[in-house]
């Protein structure tokens, strides 16, 4: 992560949060350089776990599908194959809702379900 926010000069001093879809080491391993740089930014994350916290950030737990940041929600934790994740819905002005997935343990099939239910819920 560090070689792509550094390549793509991305400030991550303009970052109000950051989204984990679930605890898997290529999924959080990045965080750790994050951390170094934006102390204390809020993680939302599907399930408590101190790491993310030993780097200096701030996990918040989001077990139930709600908006997260204006225009941005999540499903809600699902589970698949015995992992807790959850997938983020962003809402495109001009296009739609954009579901943006992990490793999609609960299936696709399942999370984009979840997705139209979740995006139906919410008047954006």
């Amino acid at each position: 992560m560090e070689n792509n926010i550094k390549a793509l000069g991305i400030d991550l001093n303009s970052i109000d949060a950051a989204f984990l879809s679930h605890y898997h080491a290529d999924h959080y391993g990045g965080f750790k350089y994050v951390g170094e740089v934006r102390r204390g930014l809020t993680v939302y994350v599907p399930e408590v776990d101190n790491v993310l916290r030993r780097w200096g950030l701030n996990p918040v737990t989001v077990r139930d599908s709600r908006e997260v940041l204006e225009d941005a929600m999540t499903t809600g934790v699902m589970s698949g194959v015995g992992i807790r994740e959850h997938s983020l819905i962003v809402r495109l002005d001009g296009y739609g809702s954009v579901v943006v997935v992990g490793c999609s343990h609960p299936g696709i099939d399942n999370i984009v379900r979840r997705s139209m239910s979740c995006s139906v819920m919410f008047t954006w």
